[in-house]
């Protein structure tokens, strides 16, 4: 099998030679070349204010620009976000002559819960589920349209699959109450991914943090692949057991591990990994986040990846003796 090959049976939930390694860069993530997460203190093109974290921390949202859901009728939202250009690199990958050897998937932004609370704060998103409701369905609404049609650019495009971005989750829990998150932000997202699948794409969900109480919605919606997977935050041998038959686990290698363990900690770590998520099928093994790695570890994980993830002819788990 060519390494795309075997990423699509992955995908398919079919039977692979090898757990792919995530890194490889065969599902190259493409945007539209409009400024949504700036590098660099500013504003976005949604009118939130950034400013510098810490230096490896990049920019965060310090200033938000809604203060009232009466100005909702003549805020000022990017309407011709769907129409921009694709970035270099997008078209670079559409161009290719070696498009046949990965997967485009086209970014949905911070599609929904982030950029609502990024319009109006933190605080001034939780307050509004019990104030004002209604002036918080009419904003998400909004958002919501704006991305529905970056997924019709996308799908129209020729993207194989399409990367939905929320961080719903914390350390240990979920940042909004299960029933809110299927009040207000489920059934924008269960139309898109509506979308997706009639059109034959793959949908992809990254959402960081604790998820548990909503991957089954997530999965129930049509999602396909979940993404980072964080281990600390998840019982993902429980997910793999419960969900393992229709998702697909892309990350779950610690990458505190990766960034602060010796290599034969990170090797312990993927082989960990790889027993809990690999059996059948189902997962794309990669770090739980993308943080600064020493190329020691880097290459250990990629070794690793290489010896603990092979299938045999009828499909089982060929982890290598230790």
């Amino acid at each position: 099998m060519t390494s795309k090959e075997n990423m699509l049976e992955v995908l398919r939930h079919g039977c692979p030679e090898r757990v792919p390694d995530g890194l490889e860069n065969l599902i190259p993530e493409i945007s539209l070349d409009m400024v949504e997460w700036p590098e660099s203190p500013g504003k976005d093109i949604w009118g939130v204010t950034w400013d510098m974290g810490l230096e490896e921390s990049g920019a965060y949202p310090v200033g938000h620009p809604l203060d009232s859901f009466d100005d909702l009728d003549s805020y000022p939202f990017p309407e011709d976000l769907p129409s921009a250009p694709y970035t270099r690199q997008g078209k670079e990958l559409f161009a290719s002559p070696d498009r046949g050897d990965y997967l485009i998937m086209g970014r949905v932004g911070e599609t929904l819960f982030e950029r609502a609370w990024m319009m109006l704060g933190m605080e001034g998103f939780f307050a509004a589920i019990y104030e004002n409701p209604d002036g918080l369905k009419r904003l998400i609404g909004r958002i919501a349209q704006i991305r529905s049609r970056m997924v019709d650019r996308h799908i129209e495009s020729g993207c194989d699959a399409l990367m939905f971005a929320d961080d719903y989750g914390g350390q240990g829990n979920l940042l909004i109450n299960p029933d809110s998150w299927r009040e207000f932000i489920a059934p924008h997202l269960a139309e898109m991914y509506a979308k997706c699948k009639a059109a034959g794409k793959l949908v992809f969900q990254h959402s960081c943090g604790h998820i548990e109480p909503i991957l089954p919605d997530l999965v129930e919606m049509g999602l396909d692949v979940w993404h980072p997977c964080q281990p600390a935050s998840n019982d993902l041998a429980k997910m793999k057991k419960l969900l393992g038959d229709k998702l697909i686990f892309y990350g779950a290698i610690d990458s505190t591990i990766l960034a602060m363990g010796t290599p034969e900690q990170v090797r312990d770590e993927v082989r960990l990994r790889i027993r809990q998520l690999a059996p059948g099928g189902g997962y794309i093994a990669g770090p739980s986040h993308g943080v600064p790695f020493s190329q020691a570890n880097i290459e250990a994980m990629h070794d690793q990846i290489r010896r603990s993830g092979n299938y045999g002819a009828n499909g089982e788990l060929l982890m290598e003796k230790i």
